[in-house]
């Protein structure tokens, strides 16, 4: 059996039917009630330490086994006070200090009492009350965090394995809570347990005493006291597991223990300790507060508090900005302090107008989220927040599905904004905003629907659709409506998402097409070589970027480069070389721009209108008829939010003539979301044509 633990556990119970069944010498007794205190309190402890509730899961069981050991003491110890007059030396000891301690039986009793009443309707109580509230808020809360996962998962800021890994974290953070629940319960009847049997213990003493010729007062008080002695070990062993209980199903934050967080966060702000100092200094001299010993009280407390609150002010390095980049992989949060007129690094003032501290201010960002000071819970790690690991996993999502490096996105926040309000910026300027709630869902879908829930009636800020934030106690309704539910995260990130596939084309800049070349040059030499031969790094680029703006996957680099350089040296011109690209690639294309039902949904337009589109688009000097425009952008705009309200990318399907041009028309007057194909790039796809675009 060497190795095997699950033998303690037998053992453990083997023990404790000896303990109820067979008569057993008190100090076997004295031994078993010092195992059950060192025991609790090493619960105790461990519940303060743990960073993770979840990682102390075995305490629902252990709970139950403490109990199982407890009852099995109060049994034990009735047998030994009735049998032998005595239930051992702690017992003794115990029930001197509660009722002989105070020199008078009957305050003695009074004390005995308190304690238990206290042990029973405060503690227990309580700690049975945050067990049930927690277990049904978490099991509440149970839809709402697998739907996002969910959704997480469909939009690829997860991968499935990650996933399974957040599942399981849930189920066993439902199952700990759930067992919590009603192990708790245990806890309350084994006190009235254990009061009962005193009782009972009490008056059998009586009766043990009187037929050995003891009156019944002298029998009572002596059985008593044995009684009780046991009894105030069970509660105070049981006061520790209820304190201990509720720590655990208390903990708001799940990545450091109690201990440190209650420490850090009571010395977090040195003024309000300085300010009780002042108060307790001002009571000491308040008339009527006592004599000299009660005023000298206050006065070295007042003394204290201001010493401590210096000297955790010396500890605490005044932050003036927090900035962090979210790239794990390229870059780690930076931290800005100082203090006025100091510069961070503790030189002059004056050492803040150097040439190298300017030089940092020039430039911009590639992406940068700012947010309000309300949606920091979604940010900081230290308050459960994943938002910063999840933008690091979109990156490198979009970098696989795209085939281009995507930069860092800086990520800090903003005194500026509005409480719930981001901003998301593209080289410095501004290309999205929004407004979420941390403590709301955002229920998408038709607005007649909408209409039957409670909320905030918003435009989605990704597509522009009409959407609503609705109260927790909504979401189970607007699930069962079939309408889409996420979450305030997941809407920064889809929204950030969309932005980042939109405008990545903007942060392209030579010196990242030069590493890129670089990098291919050590596996593709020639290709490279005949790239530099034929065409600069500025036409690379232009190339890159346009193939970025109209969303074009670039995964297969060396095929854009090699048909890059054959189109180039026939024609030079940008939309030859581009649409040449694109009809070597197309497979790719097809693969980025087809629905969820493997089939490509495509807008075409009439030929009446692409008719007349095509001098317009591809002649300088030619322009729309009077008051056409209008109707064709409209009519445009209405097929695209069509295909996004069905779910189906926006796919407009034209000549290849006009695909260049039609696609500037569509980014610049209709969306930047949708996708324009000539009809030879979707050959060898499977589509379906949703809807026909006609001029009036």
């Amino acid at each position: 059996m060497r190795g095997d633990k699950g033998i303690s556990v037998v053992v453990f119970f083997v023990i404790g039917l000896i303990l109820i069944i067979y008569p057993l010498p008190t100090v076997v007794l004295d031994l078993m009630f010092a195992i059950n205190l060192a025991l609790s309190f090493i619960i105790l402890l461990l519940s303060v330490y743990v960073d993770n509730p979840i990682k102390f899961s075995s305490y629902p069981s252990l709970l139950l086994f403490m109990v199982y050991l407890h009852l099995s003491l109060i049994v034990a110890s009735v047998r030994s006070i009735l049998a032998t007059g005595s239930a051992g030396a702690l017992s003794d000891l115990f029930g001197r200090l509660i009722l002989g301690g105070t020199g008078n039986f009957v305050i003695g009793l009074a004390v005995f009492i308190v304690i238990v009443v206290i042990q029973y309707m405060v503690i227990t109580n309580g700690q049975q009350r945050i067990a049930e509230v927690a277990a049904r808020f978490t099991l509440d809360a149970m839809p709402g965090k697998q739907m996002s996962i969910d959704a997480d998962v469909s939009a690829g800021f997860i991968t499935p394995e990650e996933a399974r890994k957040r599942r399981k974290a849930l189920e066993q953070e439902s199952a700990f809570f759930g067992a919590m629940d009603g192990a708790s319960r245990f806890v309350k009847g084994e006190v009235l347990g254990a009061v009962l049997a005193a009782l009972v213990s009490s008056l059998g003493g009586v009766a043990v005493g009187m037929l050995k010729g003891m009156d019944a007062g002298t029998a009572f008080e002596q059985y008593f006291s044995m009684s009780v002695g046991f009894v105030i070990q069970i509660t105070l062993s049981s006061l520790l597991i209820s304190m201990s209980a509720g720590l655990l199903v208390t903990r708001v934050s799940k990545d450091v223990g109690i201990s440190s967080l209650v420490v850090d966060e009571l010395t977090s702000y040195p003024k309000i300790m300085e300010y009780a100092a002042y108060a307790f200094a001002i009571l000491a001299f308040v008339p009527g507060m006592g004599g000299f010993s009660t005023r000298l009280v206050f006065i070295l407390l007042a003394g204290a508090l201001y010493w401590l609150a210096s000297y955790f002010r010396k500890e605490t390095v005044p932050v003036l900005e927090t900035e962090t980049s979210e790239g794990g992989e390229i870059g780690a949060g930076v931290g800005v302090t100082g203090v006025e007129g100091v510069a961070p690094g503790g030189a002059p003032e004056e050492a803040l107008g150097t040439m190298e501290s300017m030089m940092a201010l020039v430039g911009v960002d590639p992406f940068e989220l700012e947010f309000g000071y309300g949606l920091l819970p979604l940010f900081d790690i230290e308050q459960g927040g994943d938002l910063l690991s999840r933008i690091s996993l979109l990156r490198r999502n979009i970098t696989g599905e795209i085939g281009f490096p995507v930069p860092p996105v800086r990520v800090h926040d903003s005194y500026v904004l509005g409480a719930n309000e981001y901003v998301i910026k593209v080289r410095g300027v501004e290309e999205g905003k929004g407004e979420v709630y941390t403590d709301r869902f955002l229920a998408m879908g038709p607005p007649d629907d909408l209409k039957l829930l409670q909320g905030i009636e918003v435009v989605e800020p990704v597509f522009g659709l009409p959407a609503k934030w609705i109260p927790s106690s909504a979401k189970f309704e607007a699930e069962a409506m079939g309408l889409t539910i996420v979450d305030a995260s997941t809407v920064i990130l889809t929204h950030l998402g969309e932005i980042i596939r939109r405008k990545l084309y903007e942060v392209v800049t030579r010196q990242q097409v030069k590493e890129l070349l670089d990098y291919l040059a050590e596996r593709y030499q020639a290709v490279v070589d005949d790239v530099l031969n034929t065409m600069g790094i500025g036409e690379v680029e232009n190339i890159i970027r346009r193939l970025l703006m109209e969303q074009v996957p670039l995964k297969d680099m060396i095929a854009v480069l090699e048909t890059a350089v054959d189109a180039y040296k026939v024609n030079s011109s940008m939309p030859f070389v581009i649409d040449s690209i694109r009809e070597r690639i197309r497979k790719h294309i097809i693969e980025h721009i087809k629905a969820d039902d493997g089939n490509v949904h495509i807008i075409v337009l009439d030929p009446n209108l692409e008719k007349m589109l095509a001098p317009v688009l591809t002649n300088e000097n030619a322009s729309f008829p009077p008051g056409t425009i209008m109707r064709v952008v409209k009519n445009l705009k209405d097929a695209v939010n069509d295909q996004l309200e069905n779910g189906f990318p926006p796919v407009f399907s034209v000549s290849p003539s006009i695909r260049y041009y039609f696609f500037d028309f569509v980014n610049t007057y209709v969306s930047q979301s949708a996708f324009v194909v000539s009809y030879n790039e979707i050959r060898d796809a499977k589509f379906v044509q949703d809807k026909v675009v006609k001029l009036s």
